[in-house]
């Protein structure tokens, strides 16, 4: 009994924090909060003077906010966040070349590949893969070329993590397609089944009615049959007195 009672507490809770993830403003909320984070985290490093952090203070506040805020609105305009934050993260590591760019820019440039991959059609969202990745490389190479120290490979690390959260993306996005299919054949299921007790509890109740009406006629005719049976008894009684004589009581 207690194992059922656990069981069943199990699939509400989870139940409950599916509702929770697909819901508009806990979504939303979790977004700001990331951006939040994000934000919170790079301002941190600039106010420390991190080496990754190291160009033009107004600069890099600007380039931390344009690579923290739209991480709001990754589910809605993915594609628009991912070249927004791409191109920031270009910036961010062409001003501090060839010192490697700030880890929180990285982060937020994973997230947004990732939300490409999740919240976007294939098509758009590979020609958004592809343009981020040569333009990346394009931008590497002419660091390589005009900045003392900087390596052509520096580019490669983050061409395989982006293509790796891009595929992620994907790979949750027909996760998530084919749950809200189950879902939606697990809805149909029951609504059938539904139907199908109804439409049964309403053909057992026709039947017990026949059954009822033809009782209740078939009681009907044998009183009809009784009743007509004890009128010709008594009138045959009351012949039978008439024509008796007179002292033959």
């Amino acid at each position: 009994m207690a194992t059922e009672r656990e069981a069943g507490y199990r699939a509400l809770m989870r139940i409950r924090i599916r509702r929770l993830l697909v819901d508009h403003r806990s979504q939303q909320g979790t977004d700001a909060l990331l951006a939040l984070v994000v934000l919170v985290a790079s301002l941190v490093e600039i106010a420390a003077v991190s080496a990754e952090w190291s160009g033009p203070r107004a600069i890099e506040i600007v380039l931390a906010l344009a690579c923290s805020i739209p991480l709001v609105w990754r589910r809605s305009h993915p594609i628009a966040v991912a070249a927004v934050i791409a191109a920031g993260t270009m910036v961010a590591g062409a001003v501090v070349a060839p010192v490697q760019g700030p880890f929180e820019v990285f982060v937020a440039f994973e997230i947004a590949l990732y939300s490409v991959g999740v919240h976007a059609l294939l098509r758009p969202g590979l020609i958004t893969l592809v343009a981020v990745n040569v333009a990346g490389i394009l931008t590497w190479i002419a660091l390589a070329l005009s900045v003392d120290g900087t390596n052509y490979g520096d580019w490669f690390p983050a061409l395989v993590w982006t293509i790796g959260a891009f595929a992620v993306g994907r790979v949750i996005r027909s996760r998530n397609r084919r749950t809200l299919e189950l879902e939606r054949l697990t809805v149909e299921l029951g609504a059938e089944r539904d139907a199908r007790a109804r439409e049964a509890v309403t053909v057992e109740r026709a039947r017990i009615a026949r059954e009822l009406h033809d009782v209740v006629a078939h009681n009907i005719s044998v009183m009809g049959v009784q009743a007509a049976a004890a009128s010709r008894v008594g009138a045959c009684r009351r012949t039978l007195v008439v024509d008796l004589p007179l002292g033959a009581k």
